[in-house]
């Protein structure tokens, strides 16, 4: 795998240095490489990247008190000078290029899946519906911090509490939910009907069962507020 060297990544570099964390473990990936890589050289990528968006979401919102939505300039548009605007703004685009290297992880190691099962050696396109349910995958990286959640809401009566970190509904995740697009597809096509959602809490993982629905006295099909990490 080749990686890449630009000034902002010696820039990130650097800030993980001042932060006494061991820079060895922020890799850049090249990720037009994916494709040549087998499936366990994929499967070590994709657990390698997810750990590092974790642990950089995580640093955002408990050192830096902000996620990727969080306004950097005052609204006379200056910088903010309660936020670290250098800091943040250099993770956040650390976790922009991880999570497109973790779109075309998912993809290729789809395609490698294939492969495998059907013993077909061509790069045959596939949806990731078609083989989640020969193997079952497991998710490990937050990306949506649940806000406000309405009293008697189909989010309150799942068990879901603000602040909660969501890993997966149903087989949306970090890697496909294309900034929460498809969170909405996938509750307005599950009316009704359970989802299941794996979320962090504190430091625990849990797994909760969601229904969507508006047969209730409040707005949505869910009754909570999610934002994008």
């Amino acid at each position: 795998m080749t990686y890449e060297k630009d000034t902002t990544e010696d820039s990130f570099i650097g800030l993980m240095r001042h932060l006494n964390l061991d820079d060895a473990k922020f890799k850049s990936y090249d990720n037009t490489g994916f494709e040549r890589l087998s499936y366990d050289e994929l499967s070590d990528a994709k657990s390698n990247i997810e750990e590092q968006l974790d642990t950089l979401s995580h640093m955002l919102l408990q050192e830096y008190r902000a996620d990727m939505e969080t306004p950097l300039v005052t609204e006379d548009g200056y910088p903010r000078n309660d936020i670290d605007v250098v800091a943040v703004r250099l993770i956040r685009i650390k976790i922009i290029r991880l999570r497109n290297d973790l779109r075309s992880v998912y993809i290729n190691l789809d395609k490698s899946l294939v492969e495998r099962f059907n013993g077909n050696k061509e790069h045959n396109t596939v949806q990731e519906s078609e083989v989640s349910s020969q193997s079952p995958r497991t998710y490990s990286i937050a990306f949506a911090l649940v806000g406000e959640v309405v009293e008697n809401g189909p989010a309150h009566l799942s068990g879901l509490k603000e602040g909660d970190r969501i890993i997966s509904i149903d087989d949306v995740h970090a890697g496909n939910h294309r900034n929460l697009v498809g969170v909405l597809q996938k509750v307005q096509s599950n009316k009704e009907k359970e989802l299941t959602v794996h979320l962090f809490r504190d430091n625990s993982r849990m797994t909760l069962t969601l229904v969507p629905t508006d047969n209730w006295q409040g707005n949505g099909l869910l009754g909570c507020r999610l934002i994008p990490l």
